[in-house]
């Protein structure tokens, strides 16, 4: 009994402390957003340069890491041999989904080859500007289709032609699971960023005086509020050459506000839930709910439908908007009020409908007298019976 007690003593201010945060966190929800975007155009502009310095740190470190391929591939002497060219190929531990690297004749014809290549032939007969390799390494971006591709060449002293591929981004027109888009950019960075490459043999003088005249930064202020909604930046090799242009989107002062608030009713949205499940284990532990009476049963039943109402929110909220569990692509039918229509929420109402059916059973089967002698608490065997019940015959 003392146990007992001591155990309702400590629900009580758990259940408090619970439903004391739930509240907190909705009255935030109205007020704190509010301030919270307070200085909102300072700090968005400083976060995307944050982002466009380590956009340009990860291009730069990509760079750099296939030029050391190639100097792996070339230096001391390329060799003359075939199979010792291809020796030197596999040797550079090619991640052969976005790396790949070839080896051109004399005659400017693709001899060798492994990974993600691009046949180079045409280029190098084609119309201006055909592809001029030369003793320098040359970086240069390719389109394929849908494929952008950074690429090294160099010509070597027997003015065979060596090459080093990057893939940097891949955005196919219709994707499935075998087919997927791509971008050398981690996840992390890739939030409201476009990047548009150039192909070699396209004409961006424009972009170069563009760029020239803005100082390689451009601050776009659309809309009548004049918040820096975008910045725009290029990418450039280590001789200043121009490969593509970023733009940044940042979000509006009204978008920023909605996300705080969202978080803050996600919190409120746990915490009660919390406090409902706190709640439940307060009733069952009550005397009351062990003499089964209706008013027991009715106040429990309750509180099962609140939680699972409370819980039909959480997927339209930011935190949880972007999750699998609650992504109607993993899983998910028709029903009433979405009470099906993502992983979480099929979880969520079958444990609901399991908590009723043990529920009736419990309350619905009278105490016999063999219950009163069994060495099997009274409780213990009707939760058998709830459980019996509810999987069917």
């Amino acid at each position: 009994m003392k146990r007992s007690r001591s155990g309702r003593g400590a629900l009580r201010p758990a259940l408090l402390a619970t439903a004391a945060a739930a509240a907190m966190c909705g009255l935030l929800s109205v007020l704190l957003p509010g301030l919270m975007t307070a200085g909102h155009e300072e700090r968005s502009l400083k976060k995307l340069r944050s982002q466009a310095a380590a956009i340009q740190r990860e291009f730069a470190a990509l760079a750099r890491a296939a030029e050391r391929k190639l100097d792996a591939l070339t230096l001391p002497a390329f060799p003359s041999a075939p199979e010792l060219q291809f020796a030197k190929l596999k040797d550079l531990a090619l991640d052969l989904d976005v790396e790949g690297a070839a080896v051109y004749g004399t005659d400017r014809r693709l001899r060798l080859w492994l990974g993600r290549v691009l046949n180079l032939e045409d280029m190098f007969f084609g119309p201006s500007p055909a592809l001029t390799p030369s003793a320098r390494p040359k970086m240069i971006l390719v389109r394929e289709k849908a494929s952008d591709v950074l690429a090294l060449i160099h010509q070597t002293e027997t003015q065979e032609i060596v090459a080093v591929y990057r893939l940097l981004a891949f955005n196919p027109e219709w994707q499935s699971s075998h087919l997927r888009e791509y971008s050398f950019l981690p996840t992390r960075l890739r939030l409201g960023v476009r990047i548009s490459f150039w192909d070699f043999r396209e004409n961006i003088s424009v972009f170069e005086r563009f760029f020239a005249l803005n100082k390689d930064e451009h601050l776009g202020r659309p809309g009548r509020s004049g918040e820096v909604r975008n910045l725009t930046f290029p990418l450039r090799t280590q001789e200043g050459r121009l490969l593509a242009h970023v733009s940044l989107s940042s979000r509006t002062r009204a978008a920023t506000r909605l996300a705080a608030r969202e978080s803050l009713l996600f919190a409120a949205c746990l915490a009660a839930a919390a406090a409902l499940l706190l709640l439940m284990v307060f009733i069952v532990r009550r005397p009351a709910f062990r003499e089964k009476r209706r008013g027991t049963a009715l106040a429990l039943l309750a509180v099962l439908a609140a939680l699972r109402i409370l819980c039909l929110p959480l997927s339209r909220l930011g935190p949880a908007r972007n999750s699998r569990l609650f992504s109607p692509a993993q899983a998910g039918f028709i029903s009433l009020d979405r009470l099906t229509s993502s992983p979480a929420d099929i979880f969520l109402t079958c444990l609901l409908g399991f908590a009723l059916a043990v529920l009736i059973a419990l309350f619905s089967f009278p105490k016999t007298a063999g219950e009163r002698t069994s060495g099997l608490p009274s409780r213990g065997r009707r939760a058998a019976a709830g459980l019996l019940f509810a999987a069917g015959p």
